[in-house]
């Protein structure tokens, strides 16, 4: 089961290819992999494509507030 959760994280996050390639129904799950959006802003930078990417930003700002908020509670900050 490690595996097949593992193939799934790597192959369906749209990193290596375009989200477009995506059907729809499909699309919505690829959009849960944090990778997904900062992939689709460099993809929208690099190659001046004309996209909405509000949703984009605002789904890597979240990750990016999750992660940190995470990393403050659970890090034990000491003093050496």
């Amino acid at each position: 089961a490690p595996t097949v959760l593992s193939m799934f994280l790597i192959i369906s996050p749209p990193v290596y290819y375009p989200l477009q390639l995506i059907p729809y129904p499909y699309r919505l799950a690829a959009l849960v992999a944090p990778t997904t959006y900062p992939a689709h802003l460099i993809r929208t930078v690099l190659l001046g494509v004309e996209d909405d990417s509000f949703i984009y930003w605002v789904g890597f700002i979240v990750y990016i507030a999750v992660i940190i908020l995470l990393a403050v509670k659970k890090g034990r900050w000491r003093e050496v």
